[in-house]
């Protein structure tokens, strides 16, 4: 079996799991059932002040690693860049298949680009998630990075994907193809190369370091601690420079632990604000790869829903693994696998 083949029959898998899954979900959703259990915990401890701290340690790393790292010019006949005429109009290269909006990369280049940003981002959330666990005694509760349920973690994962996917893919098609919005991304038009170590790159960066990365801060510290903002418990000094006095129960730090807090009634309730809050901001961080922010305020407020009734990152991870692995593959078909058309 070819691998067009086999794409094939994982997109019609795909579509039958979605349209599956939404059979089972609109009655349930017009019966106004539960469809994820609420699971309490005890507000997050890190602060306003902490996601300030990442935030800088973001842009310091990313400083760091250019200059570690330096950029190498690429010479005018590289492939994959934008040739300037002598007219000074832009003018594509006859060797260019495909260039990336507004950047003049070689390969080498894009190379250095996407593995740098992968080591600084897994430098970065190893430093912040080792800073608030010191300063503030973070558990792996607070993480969302219990183990405890993984099994249900992975299938709530693979339902969240399967129920999204469908929505997602119907809103891209219109807006890429109905209205004509281009999408652009410099990663995937690099990776239409067919240069194997950027593509493998690629794979990684999309498909194991994006998950793990996004997941860890717009889930987990950013919308755990807008719970805190809109929680209506914590005081002002929890809020802006951390710690927890919220009066729910705290969980215990050990994950065997069989001790549950008693949550209020405010915390058996979907805080709409923090996962609204988190999904605008997660989206709008994709706004220069054109019509893609759009289709992702569902992916975002589909996440951040799973995340507040379950508080673990793991079914995001998950779901976003699966999305943008399946993107990937496709993206491996066409390039290397599908037919040459005249």
């Amino acid at each position: 079996m070819s691998f067009v083949s086999i794409y094939y029959a994982l997109m019609l898998t795909v579509f039958g799991g979605g349209i599956a899954i939404w059979v089972w979900l609109v009655p349930r959703l017009l019966r106004r059932e539960t469809i994820i259990p609420y699971q309490p915990r005890r507000l997050v401890p890190w602060s306003l002040v902490d996601l300030l701290l990442v935030f800088v340690l973001l842009v310091v790393c990313s400083v760091i690693g250019d200059a570690l790292f330096p950029s190498q010019k690429p010479p005018k006949s590289a492939v994959s860049m934008i040739a300037t005429s002598e007219n000074g109009e832009q003018a594509a290269s006859q060797t260019t298949e495909v260039v990336a909006p507004l950047e003049q990369l070689s390969l080498p280049e894009g190379r250095r680009r996407v593995a740098l940003d992968c080591g600084i981002k897994v430098v970065v959330a190893l430093l912040a998630f080792a800073a608030i666990t010191f300063r503030l005694r973070a558990t792996i509760t607070d993480w969302g990075l219990t183990l405890q349920h993984w099994r249900e973690d992975i299938k709530l994962g693979a339902g969240t994907f399967l129920a999204i996917f469908l929505p997602m893919i119907g809103l891209q098609v219109l807006l890429v193809n109905g209205l004509d919005w281009k999408y652009e991304h410099p990663l995937i038009e690099l990776a239409k190369t067919k240069d194997v170590p950027f593509f493998a790159l690629a794979v990684l960066s999309a498909v194991v370091i994006a998950p793990l990365f996004e997941e860890f801060i717009f889930r987990g510290l950013m919308q755990g601690w807008l719970e805190k903002v809109f929680s209506g418990t914590a005081s002002a000094e929890a809020i802006l420079m951390g710690g927890t006095t919220e009066t729910v129960t705290a969980v215990a730090a050990d994950d065997a632990s069989t001790i549950s807090p008693k949550p209020l009634p405010h915390t058996s309730q979907t805080n709409w604000p923090s996962i609204i809050t988190s999904t605008i901001i997660f989206s709008a961080l994709h706004y220069s790869h054109g019509p893609a922010w759009i289709p992702l305020l569902i992916f975002g407020a589909a996440l951040g829903f799973v995340y507040q009734r379950t508080h673990r990152l793991w079914p995001g991870v998950i779901a976003h693994f699966m999305l943008n692995g399946l993107t990937m593959f496709g993206l491996l078909v066409q390039t290397f696998f599908a037919p040459a058309t005249s």
